[in-house]
Order: C-alpha cells, then sequence, then structure tokens
C-alpha cells in the first residue's frame, strides 16, 4: 500500500493546496474542520502555501495548518516565511475558540498537535514576534511529567489554545474495530477532555490522531457533549481512510 501511493504521488502529484477545500473554513458553521499538514515531510512547496493564503485573503475564509514539532519537522526559516507571509497579507492567526466566536473574517489557523511543549517553546519568540496565536492539540496528557505540564501551562498563558487531542493517539477507526465505538469515546475521547479541564483548561475541540475518522465517530464526538468541532486532515494518506469529508 505505502509503496503504491509514493509510485501514485510521483507520478500524478498531489492538489495545489489552493485547490483543497476542506483546509479553508468559510465561516459556515460547520463542525468538521479540516487542516493542511505542512510538515516538510508533507512535501508541500512554500508556494503553494501562500497561493492558499491569498486565497483566504480574498475569500474572507480561514486557511488551516497543522505542524508538529516546528523548528524540527518544519525547519525555524520556513516558519519564519509561514509567518511572514500571513504578516504580509496582514492575516489574523485565530484559535479554535476564535473561529467559534468569530465575528467571521479571513485569517489563518495555525495548529501544533501531540505534546512537544519544550519544542513549541523553542519557536515562541517567532510566534511573539508575529502575534501568532496557535491552537495546541495536546494527547498524552495523564502521562507526561510536570516538566513538561509547566510548558503547556506557560503556552496557555502566552494566549494559546488548548485543546484535546485523544489519551493515547490512537488510530480511531481501529480502535473502534477492535473494542467498539462506545469505548473508544468513554477510554479515549472523554478522558482528554476531562484531564485538562482538571488543569483548569476549557477545551472543546477534538482532533483526530492520525487524521483517521469516520461519519460515525464524528457524530458520536460531538455528541458526548465536549466536542463543540472535530478536526481531521486533508490531505489523503495509506494510514488514513477519509480523512477529510469535505
Amino acid at each position: 500500500m505505502k509503496l503504491w501511493w509514493l509510485i501514485l504521488l510521483a507520478c500524478c502529484g498531489r492538489a495545489p493546496l489552493v485547490d483543497e477545500p476542506g483546509a479553508f473554513y468559510t465561516w459556515d458553521d460547520r463542525t468538521m474542520h479540516c487542516a493542511a499538514e505542512i510538515d516538510d515531510s508533507d512535501s508541500i512547496p512554500m508556494t503553494s502555501i501562500m497561493d492558499a493564503l491569498d486565497r483566504a485573503a480574498s475569500e474572507g475564509s480561514v486557511l488551516e495548518l497543522l505542524v508538529h514539532r516546528p523548528g524540527v519537522s518544519m525547519t525555524r526559516d520556513e516558519l519564519t516565511t509561514l509567518l511572514q507571509g500571513v504578516a504580509d497579507r496582514q492575516l489574523p492567526f485565530l484559535t479554535v475558540k476564535d473561529m467559534l466566536a468569530g465575528p467571521p473574517r479571513a485569517g489563518v489557523a495555525l495548529m501544533f498537535d501531540d505534546a512537544y511543549p519544550d519544542i513549541w517553546l523553542g519557536v515562541e519568540d517567532l510566534l511573539m514576534q508575529y502575534d501568532a496565536h496557535v491552537t495546541l492539540y495536546i494527547t498524552w496528557y495523564a502521562r507526561i511529567d510536570q516538566h513538561a505540564r509547566d510548558g503547556i501551562r506557560q503556552l496557555a498563558d502566552d494566549g494559546h489554545d488548548i485543546e484535546a487531542h485523544s489519551v493515547n493517539h490512537i488510530r480511531g477507526p481501529n480502535y473502534v474495530d477492535a473494542h467498539g465505538l462506545d469505548d473508544y469515546i468513554a477510554n479515549e475521547v472523554i478522558p482528554s477532555f476531562e484531564v485538562l479541564r482538571a488543569d483548569g483548561y476549557d477545551p472543546v475541540s477534538y482532533a483526530y490522531p492520525f487524521g483517521m475518522r469516520t461519519d460515525e465517530i464524528d457524530q458520536a464526538v460531538l455528541a458526548s457533549g465536549y466536542a463543540k468541532t472535530v478536526r481531521a486532515l486533508v490531505q489523503p494518506n495509506p494510514a488514513r481512510a477519509s480523512a477529510c469529508p469535505l
């Protein structure tokens, strides 16, 4: 499967980011959001990202972008170029809570996933320079040490949005196939909200590990009463099924 995917990319390429409708939130109050993963390994040219920024500015939408370890999985120079491109277009950085609150306007929703607070703090100087508030989707929170929790607290105090990204970073559809939907909600989704709430955060959104989701899982996560939105990923990938339904 992986070899087939690499051959397909080499022969046919992937749609330019500007042509990925799921990456743009058009203020339609949808509960399903999708982000474009722009780590260096995803091989999205910076020119493609700049074109997508132009689209967001032109149509008044929000471009949703995901990086895991800025400065590592995306070089510091590339991150600087991205932040400068946003500034050049006079686009605000919007968090998930900003998108829920409105008002509608063009912007960029930059997101960091997993639990790398030391790495995220390593680019905090750049984020502050460009007045960039990002959404941090946190996984593994119950088992990270106090040092990591203190880092996440510092980032939250600096204005970044703390949201839920599961307990153990497990592929949701696989877990549901093995243990059932109710167990997934009870063991992976709800505790990932509750552990953050216990430390004083107010998570309202759930990001799927690896972007893997199904319509059935979407409905159950939203029906749990913990999440107002769910987030998948735009790009197809051999490890993902129905990454983004938009």
